[in-house]
Order: structure tokens, then sequence, then C-alpha cells
């Protein structure tokens, strides 16, 4: 693990302490204004209710420490830290964009994107250093990040018309929307939006995206490392999705797919412009067969 890679993981585990802190600086005060038991007012002070003062640190505490324990088990194959800490990003910048952290945002945002940058920076240097010698790591991570940007906007658009049944269907008066998940809770709210202002809340757009990032990931997987045509392909979602955004069309988690997206393309621009290609062995190169060759 070189250096820089254990640099960002401090910085992860510095985001994990102020988030710590932060849970038990106000979950101290918190135990004061109720006389009940600790592991009872510890669910409550997890609980939906309150999610927007403490429970979203609790979210960016287990989320890194995730991407820091599969990163020192699995250190051997840096593509599998690279998917996990980019998961964690996606993440926080969500909870971030759901103005859910509220002291210090972007410190979090900022922490969690340097661990990213870190795991992929061990991607190129396991490639440069050949540590696996039928493996392209940063390749690898292209693949599997542009293969979670697609599965994403699938699921959304499955949690969308699931939540368009509840629309349909729910009491509105009576019905809770805190009884959802947050993930549910956001294209809910976003469906009712839409319903109010008289817009069809449609997931066109996200079956689009994800039709993108498959043709992306089929060519990649077809054409192999030849990094410069994966990075073109890699562009067009990107591009879709930020025109998307800016237009203001109907596209719920947004904010996580940019995110996801503008990291697919980072890792195939790493591969692009600092990678290198993995040398499979075949039989042995014609230099080495030479070799062979005149020693006998």
């Amino acid at each position: 693990m070189s250096y820089f890679k254990r640099f960002t993981d401090f910085c992860a585990g510095f985001a994990v302490f102020g988030a710590l802190l932060h849970l038990i600086r106000n979950f101290v005060t918190f135990m004061k204004d109720e006389d009940i038991s600790k592991l009872k007012k510890l669910k409550e002070f997890l609980s939906k209710e309150n999610a927007d003062c403490y429970r979203a640190y609790a979210i960016i505490a287990a989320v890194l420490v995730a991407s820091l324990f599969i990163g020192i088990i699995l250190k051997k194959f840096p593509f599998v830290s690279l998917a996990v800490s980019s998961l964690a990003t996606v993440v926080i910048v969500d909870l971030f964009v759901g103005s859910r952290i509220n002291d210090r945002p972007m410190f979090y945002v900022a922490l969690a994107i340097i661990h990213t940058v870190g795991c992929l920076f061990e991607c190129v240097a396991c490639d440069r250093e050949k540590r696996l010698n039928k493996l392209n790591c940063t390749f690898i991570a292209g693949v599997v990040t542009t293969f979670v940007s697609g599965a994403l906007c699938l699921f959304t658009a499955y949690r969308l018309s699931e939540m368009k049944k509840l629309f349909k269907t729910a009491d509105l008066e009576t019905f809770n929307v805190a009884e959802l998940s947050f993930f549910d809770m956001e294209i809910f709210n976003l469906v009712k939006d839409a319903s109010a202002k008289g817009k069809d809340a449609e997931p066109d757009q996200l079956i689009i995206l994800a039709i993108m990032f498959i043709v992306v990931l089929i060519v990649t997987m077809f054409i192999g490392e030849i990094f410069f045509i994966d990075l073109t392909f890699s562009l067009i979602p990107l591009v879709s999705v930020i025109y998307s955004y800016n237009s203001s069309a109907f596209l719920p988690q947004s904010d996580m797919i940019v995110t996801l997206s503008m990291i697919s393309v980072t890792v195939f621009f790493a591969a692009t412009f600092f990678g290198t290609k993995i040398e499979k062995k075949n039989g042995g190169t014609p230099d080495n067969i030479l070799r062979k060759g005149s020693k006998q």
C-alpha cells in the first residue's frame, strides 16, 4: 500500500472521528432531556425523527468504516476498495445534497472524495508496478463503476414505479412519509411535487441512462484495454445526465447518478493517461522464445 493511499485512508478515518465526535457530543446533551433507559435513548437518538440532526453522521461513519475495513482486508485487489469508496462518496454526497449534514458538510464530502482518489491512485500504482499479472485494476474499477451506475438507474426506475403506485393508493392526509426509507422518501416527494405541478413522473430518462451505461459496459468488455475508447464512451452518459440535471428534467436521485458517472469517467481518464496495459502471457514473448531457442 502506497503512502498516498495511507494518507487518504487517514483522511477517511479523520472524517469518521469527526462524525463520531459529533454524535457523542450531541448524545450526551440528548440524554439529559429524557428520563428513559440508555438503550431506548440511543434508539430514539438515531431514529428517523432525528435523522436531520444525528442519523446522517452515523451513516457517514458506517460507510467510511466499511470502506476502510474492506480496503484493508482486500488490499491486494484495490479495485474492490475503489468500488466501495465510490459508493461511500455517493452516499455522503446524497446526504449533503439533501441538506442532512448540518455541521461542516463540506468537510465530510471533501474527505470522502480524497479517500476515493487515494483508492484510484492505488489502482493505477498496482497496474504500473504489475502487482497482479493477469488483472488490470484500473480497467476493472472502470467496468465496476459503470455497472453500478447502470444498476442504480434501473433500481431507481423500479422504486419510482413503486412510489407512483403508492402515491395513487395512499391517503396523503394520514400517510406518514417518514415510514419510508430515505431513498424512497426522496422519490415519493419528487412524485408528489411533479403531480402538484401537473408534470409526468415517468422513468424514461432513467431507463435511457441505464441503456447508455449498458452500452458502455458492453463496449469496454468487448474492446478491453483500449482506454481512450473506453473514456470516450463513458463520457456519453455523463454528458446526458448533466444535461438532464441542468435542464430540470425529472430524474430522481440525480445527484447520486451524476457522482457515480463522474467517478466512472475519472477512472477511465486515469487509465488512459496514467495507467498501463497488462501483458497477457501466451506462451511467452518473441524475445523469450528466441532466447530459449538459442540456449538449445
